[in-house]
């Protein structure tokens, strides 16, 4: 056997072997997981979901983070994290920010 010929053998082989494997399309639309009762509210919930992304306020956000920098423990961090929490609180989430202090070492061998 040449080698032209056992590489299309090979080839057809890994076909036939991963067929089985491969992606098809469901025959049906059920959903794993969810019986049919409960399915159609699913679906519902699924679709309100798709619905809130809103790309100019993701733009506007992302256009907000990234115009500076705002390294740990800078007034532009204090600013982002302020920033960042009137927008979960604008979402009806009760965020706060928690702050928290390490005591400094006077030396490293101490």
């Amino acid at each position: 056997m040449n080698l032209r010929t056992t590489c299309m053998a090979l080839a057809g082989l890994s076909a036939f072997l991963t067929t089985p494997f491969a992606l098809h399309p469901a025959n049906n639309d059920a959903i794993r997981g969810f019986d049919a009762a409960s399915q159609t509210e699913e679906l519902k919930w699924e679709e309100r979901a798709r619905a809130i992304p809103d790309a100019a306020r993701v733009r506007a956000f992302i256009e907000k983070l990234s115009n500076q920098a705002h390294l740990a423990g800078t007034p532009q961090s204090k600013e982002t994290a302020e920033y960042i929490l009137a927008q979960l609180r604008e979402y009806g989430l009760d965020a706060h920010i928690a702050c928290s202090r390490r005591p400094q070492r006077k030396s490293w061998f101490s």
